[in-house]
Protein backbone atom coordinates (compact mmCIF):
# COMPACT_ATOMS: atom_id res chain seq x y z
CA UNK A 1 0.00 0.00 0.00
CA UNK A 2 1.58 3.61 -1.15
CA UNK A 3 1.71 6.38 1.33
CA UNK A 4 1.05 8.75 -2.03
CA UNK A 5 -2.39 9.05 -3.84
CA UNK A 6 -2.45 6.90 -6.84
CA UNK A 7 -2.49 8.69 -10.54
CA UNK A 8 -2.67 7.45 -13.76
CA UNK A 9 0.53 6.59 -15.73
CA UNK A 10 0.09 9.26 -18.08
CA UNK A 11 -0.36 12.51 -15.78
CA UNK A 12 2.36 11.56 -13.69
CA UNK A 13 3.90 14.48 -11.36
CA UNK A 14 7.19 13.06 -10.40
CA UNK A 15 9.02 14.70 -7.21
CA UNK A 16 12.59 14.20 -6.83
CA UNK A 17 14.86 14.83 -3.64
CA UNK A 18 17.89 16.82 -3.31
CA UNK A 19 20.45 16.02 -1.32
CA UNK A 20 20.67 11.92 -1.60
CA UNK A 21 23.68 10.97 -3.45
CA UNK A 22 23.21 7.52 -5.16
CA UNK A 23 24.35 5.95 -8.44
CA UNK A 24 21.85 6.48 -11.23
CA UNK A 25 19.93 3.36 -12.57
CA UNK A 26 17.63 3.83 -15.12
CA UNK A 27 14.80 1.30 -14.59
CA UNK A 28 11.60 0.68 -16.81
CA UNK A 29 8.47 2.39 -15.66
CA UNK A 30 5.64 0.34 -14.50
CA UNK A 31 1.97 0.44 -14.07
CA UNK A 32 1.65 -0.65 -10.50
CA UNK A 33 -0.25 -3.56 -9.50
CA UNK A 34 -3.90 -2.93 -9.29
CA UNK A 35 -3.89 0.14 -10.60
CA UNK A 36 -6.87 0.75 -12.96
CA UNK A 37 -7.91 3.64 -15.53
CA UNK A 38 -8.80 6.88 -13.60
CA UNK A 39 -6.58 5.53 -10.69
CA UNK A 40 -4.20 8.02 -9.12
CA UNK A 41 -0.34 7.15 -8.68
CA UNK A 42 2.82 9.22 -8.18
CA UNK A 43 6.13 8.51 -9.29
CA UNK A 44 9.18 9.79 -7.35
CA UNK A 45 12.97 9.73 -8.11
CA UNK A 46 16.56 10.75 -6.35
CA UNK A 47 18.76 12.62 -8.39
CA UNK A 48 22.55 11.55 -8.96
CA UNK A 49 23.30 15.04 -9.88
CA UNK A 50 23.24 17.62 -7.21
CA UNK A 51 22.63 21.22 -7.11
CA UNK A 52 23.55 23.92 -4.72
CA UNK A 53 20.85 25.40 -2.30
CA UNK A 54 21.33 29.05 -2.75
CA UNK A 55 18.42 30.00 -5.48
CA UNK A 56 15.16 31.23 -3.54
CA UNK A 57 13.54 30.50 -7.10
CA UNK A 58 11.46 27.32 -7.20
CA UNK A 59 11.33 27.02 -10.82
CA UNK A 60 14.90 26.65 -10.70
CA UNK A 61 14.86 23.55 -8.74
CA UNK A 62 11.84 22.45 -11.07
CA UNK A 63 13.41 22.88 -14.39
CA UNK A 64 16.82 21.57 -12.51
CA UNK A 65 14.69 18.27 -11.80
CA UNK A 66 12.88 17.88 -15.28
CA UNK A 67 15.35 17.74 -17.69
CA UNK A 68 17.22 15.01 -15.59
CA UNK A 69 13.71 13.27 -14.92
CA UNK A 70 13.04 13.68 -19.02
CA UNK A 71 16.46 12.44 -20.02
CA UNK A 72 16.04 9.26 -18.15
CA UNK A 73 12.36 8.42 -18.44
CA UNK A 74 11.22 10.60 -21.24
CA UNK A 75 8.42 11.86 -19.25
CA UNK A 76 8.33 15.57 -18.29
CA UNK A 77 6.85 17.40 -15.94
CA UNK A 78 8.91 16.44 -12.87
CA UNK A 79 8.73 18.79 -9.84
CA UNK A 80 11.05 19.38 -7.29
CA UNK A 81 10.52 17.99 -3.38
CA UNK A 82 12.00 21.32 -1.95
CA UNK A 83 11.45 24.36 0.69
CA UNK A 84 12.82 28.05 -1.08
Amino acid sequence: MSIFPRRALRAITGLALFGMASAAQAAPITIPVGLNPGDTDRLAFVTSTRTDALNSQINYYHNFVNTLGLAATGISGWKALVST
